[in-house]
């Protein structure tokens, strides 16, 4: 079995077949289909360490959320716990963090529960640069939250985790100095594809991608991402990647 993440990045034939026009869809998302809900965050971290203290953030985020009184050593220790799939993690279980990057973990932290609207249904997606979008609406209710969905896998595809789900909508937390890439989007399909074909409750339906670090997020449904990057309906999407995981054979 592979992970998700191995699914995204290697099978080209997958993606070019089943998504052939997911890189221009992206580069419009990027160019005005991204609502910035805060002004980009100060780094006071070094570069090669972004990737640790974004992960220490979204665990102080998860413990915050889930109403924990943990210590930063006690948040630090589930870090390889929570994802398990990142061999990186095993070796970074008792990582010590200076006093600026554990500031920069506790922003991105409050900066990721800033920007979940909770209870927001989206618009349909149109991809057309320069489209004025309205803004994502403030919170409106405290739905139902799951943190770290628990996906089953299929076929080639082992188990996996998403970062969090609420209602209908999946969260997605990419915290890097970047833009939006293709392979972002490619997760977030995988997830959905899995919990479609184990009838995940409650049903997912739309997606919202969120950068703390950067204050930006977009929140789309995923019938009409479907459409947008393949031309097809969720159900003749669904079909043809779930046909592939069960039949891949190593051509890639």
């Amino acid at each position: 079995m592979i992970s998700e993440r191995a699914l995204a990045e290697v099978h080209a034939s997958l993606w070019s077949e089943l998504a052939p026009n997911l890189s221009r869809v992206v580069r419009s998302i990027n160019l005005s289909g991204r609502e910035r809900y805060l002004r980009p965050m100060e780094r006071r971290s070094a570069s090669d360490r972004i990737y640790l203290v974004n992960e220490l953030g979204y665990q102080i985020f998860l413990a915050s959320e889930r109403k924990e009184r943990l210590s930063l050593g006690e948040i630090n220790a589930r870090l390889s716990k929570e994802r398990t799939e990142d061999a990186d993690w095993v070796k970074a279980q008792n990582i010590v963090f200076s006093d600026d990057e554990i500031i920069d973990a506790q922003e991105i932290a409050a900066r990721t529960r800033d920007g979940i609207p909770y209870g927001v249904r989206y618009p349909r997606l149109h991809i057309i640069p320069d489209t004025p979008r309205k803004p994502l609406p403030s919170r409106q209710s405290e739905e139902a939250i799951m943190f770290v969905p628990y996906f089953k896998g299929a076929g080639i595809l082992g188990p996996c985790n998403g970062d969090c789900q609420y209602g209908n909508t999946l969260v997605e937390v990419k915290a890097g100095e970047r833009d939006l890439r293709s392979i972002d989007f490619r997760q977030v399909l995988i997830y959905y594809v899995i919990s479609y074909l184990e009838n995940f409750t409650p049903r997912i339906e739309n997606v919202l991608i969120l950068n703390p670090r950067q204050g930006y997020r977009v929140g789309l449904s995923f019938a009409d991402l479907m459409s947008a990057i393949s031309g097809l309906s969720a159900v003749e999407f669904t079909a043809i990647f779930r046909d592939y995981l069960v039949n891949w054979k190593a051509c890639d």
